[in-house]
């Protein structure tokens, strides 16, 4: 019902519109948050390691612990963990190696 009212005016009138009187914020795809100003002075993004993209920036937790955010780490590569998740529900190494032999893992 209120996309056809909201999409009469920009982001920006909108905001100037209910400045002071309704709390609200644009909301941001991840290549504009990266490039928010705000965002770089809050230090909210952060640079991670990833293994197929050195210096992947990314939006920091925004979890602080002593005055420091808490470190961002990439997630893992598709599969990194099998070995580790099988063996914890119960599957040997032999049981391990036949999966990936036979292509389920």
């Amino acid at each position: 019902v209120l996309d056809p009212v909201l999409a009469g005016k920009t982001v920006a009138e909108w905001m100037e519109m209910f400045a002071g009187r309704i709390p609200v914020g644009p909301v941001y795809d991840i290549p504009k948050a990266l490039d928010n100003p705000y965002l770089d002075e809050r230090k909210m993004i952060q640079t991670v390691d990833h293994p197929t993209k050195p210096g992947l920036r990314v939006i920091a937790n925004p979890i602080q612990v002593d005055g420091e955010r808490m470190p961002g780490k990439p997630a893992p590569q598709l599969g990194a963990d099998n070995d580790d998740i099988l063996s914890e529900i119960g599957y040997s190494e032999s049981e391990i190696a036949k999966l990936r032999g036979d292509g389920v893992v």
